[in-house]
């Protein structure tokens, strides 16, 4: 059903930001990675996310992102002990 695909990509949509760019004093939306054309793409491809500002890939574990009230949430120190 149509409706459900929409619903489904607006909760899989995270907006997370770029660490290295904001320590300069810019906000920067990271994004899935991009990989050269004609190459296969890794297979944990979808856990990995890439700063098209400043190249900086991380992932999507360790990314600062904006919960669904706007503010931004820092990520887990140590990702077991959540």
């Amino acid at each position: 059903m149509i409706g459900d695909d929409e619903d489904e990509s607006d909760i899989d949509h995270i907006t997370s930001y770029c660490e290295k760019c904001n320590s300069f004093g810019f906000l920067s939306e990271l994004a899935p990675c991009i990989y050269p054309e004609g190459q296969p793409k890794p297979h944990d491809s979808d856990i990995w996310l890439q700063c098209y500002r400043c190249g900086t890939i991380i992932s999507k574990v360790y990314a600062k992102h904006e919960n669904e009230f706007g503010t931004i949430i820092e990520p887990p120190q140590n990702i077991h002990d959540t």
